[in-house]
C-alpha cells in the first residue's frame, strides 16, 4: 500500500480559485518598456509582468518579500532596480532597501541609515547611483548606489515625515512631504523646505508627481487635512481627508487646480500620477464614497487647468474587472478606492491602478 500512496502524492500544485484577504499596492512601470510593469501586495508578494497585465509572474519569495511602499524603482540601467525589502531579519520584522542588478530576478540589501525602519525610496530614473530613503522622520541620500547613506533633513514636527513623491530634474531634486516641498539644488548634497506660497493653511502634500518638457518644470500635488498626514499614513485613512490639487510651474508659485474634480465632501483624491515627459497629462485616483465606495479617476489634459473622469465602471465601459468590481463575485465595495496608481513615465496613455 505504501507505494501506492507514495505515487499518488501531488508533486506540482497550481492556484485555482480565489485567495486570502489583502490588497494591491505600489504599481511601477519601467520607462525603457511601458509593458513591463510591477505590482506588490500587503500579504508579501511582488507580481511581474511584461505584457501590460495580461499575464504575471511571482517574483521569488527568496529573494525580496514586499508590502505597500514596495514600488520598483527603475533606473538609466534596466538591470539596476531599487525597492524596500519585508523580509523578516533574524525573527525581527524589518524593512530595508534593497537593490537588483539582473534587472529585478534576485535582491540585495543596500547599506540601511534606518536601522530595519524604512518608509519610503526613490530612484534617480537617470542615473543608477542616486538614492532617497527615509525613516519616520529622516530623509537620508545615496549617491553611489546604497552603498552609503547621508542624513539630510528631518522632519519639523512630531507628525514624522510622510513623502508623497518625488521628482529628479538633474541636480534639483524635489520631494513633496507633509512639510512642504523639500528640494536639493546641489545635486543631493543639501535639501531644505522650498521657500514657495500657495498652498493654503492647514494642508498638507498627500501625493506628488512631475514631469518635464521643454523648459518647464511641473509638479501636481494632492494636498489633505496637515492633522491627517503623518508618518507611515496610509492611503485608506486619507480617503475620508479634505484634499485640494495643486499645480507648480518652478519659478512661480503653488496654484489650486480643482476644476472638474468631485466636489462630494464624502468623496476622497488620494494619489496623483503623470509621465516624466508630459506636463499636460497627469491623473488623479480617489474613492467615490457617494455611491458605495466606487473607484475615482480624473485625468487632465491641460495641465491641471481641468479635470475629467476617465473610468466608467457602470457597465464596465472601458475597464475589465477581477474578483470584485462590477459583475466580479462581489461588487465594488469598501475597497474600491485605488491602492496605488502610476503612469508609463515615457508614455502618458499608459497606467494603472
Amino acid at each position: 500500500v505504501a507505494p501506492a500512496v507514495a505515487a499518488a502524492l501531488p508533486t506540482v500544485w497550481q492556484s485555482r480559485g480565489i485567495g486570502g484577504g489583502g490588497g494591491f499596492f505600489a504599481p511601477s512601470f519601467s520607462p525603457p518598456d511601458p509593458n513591463h510593469v510591477t505590482l506588490t501586495t500587503d500579504m508579501s508578494a511582488m507580481f511581474r509582468s511584461t505584457d501590460l497585465g495580461a499575464n504575471w509572474s511571482t517574483v521569488s519569495a527568496l529573494e525580496i518579500q514586499a508590502n505597500r511602499p514596495s514600488f520598483v524603482r527603475f533606473t538609466s540601467d534596466p538591470l539596476v532596480q531599487y525597492t524596500l525589502d519585508y523580509t523578516t531579519n533574524a525573527g525581527v520584522d524589518s524593512v530595508v532597501p534593497s537593490k537588483s542588478t539582473d534587472g529585478g530576478v534576485t535582491w540585495t540589501p543596500t547599506n540601511d541609515p534606518t536601522s530595519g525602519g524604512s518608509y519610503f525610496l526613490s530612484a534617480d530614473p537617470a542615473s543608477t547611483q542616486r538614492v532617497i530613503v527615509t525613516s519616520y522622520n529622516t530623509l537620508y541620500f545615496s549617491s553611489n548606489g546604497g552603498t552609503s547613506f547621508s542624513s539630510k533633513y528631518t522632519a519639523a514636527t512630531g507628525n514624522g515625515l510622510h513623502v508623497g513623491g518625488a521628482f529628479w530634474d538633474g541636480t534639483t531634486i524635489y520631494v513633496g512631504t507633509n512639510d512642504g516641498l523639500l528640494r536639493s539644488t546641489d545635486n543631493g548634497a543639501t535639501f531644505s523646505i522650498a521657500p514657495i506660497g500657495g498652498i493654503a493653511a492647514g494642508q498638507a502634500i498627500v501625493s506628488m508627481a512631475g514631469a518635464k518638457e521643454g523648459g518647464t518644470t511641473r509638479l501636481f500635488a494632492l494636498t489633505a487635512d496637515a492633522g491627517d498626514v503623518y508618518g507611515g499614513v496610509t492611503v485608506e485613512d486619507l480617503f475620508y481627508s479634505n484634499q485640494d490639487m495643486y499645480v507648480l510651474d518652478v519659478g512661480g508659485s503653488w496654484t489650486l487646480r480643482n476644476t472638474g474634480l468631485s466636489s462630494n465632501a464624502s468623496d476622497g483624491l488620494v494619489i496623483v500620477a503623470c509621465a516624466l515627459n508630459d506636463i499636460d497629462v497627469a491623473y488623479t485616483g480617489g474613492q467615490r464614497s457617494s455611491l458605495g465606495d466606487f473607484p475615482m479617476i480624473y485625468k487632465t489634459t491641460n495641465g491641471g487647468a481641468n479635470w475629467a473622469s476617465t473610468l466608467t465602471y457602470a457597465g464596465n465601459v472601458n475597464i475589465v474587472t477581477g474578483w470584485g468590481g462590477q459583475n466580479g463575485d462581489r461588487g465594488w465595495s469598501y475597497d474600491g478606492g485605488p491602492t496605488g496608481l502610476a503612469v508609463a513615465p515615457n508614455d502618458s496613455n499608459k497606467l494603472g491602478f
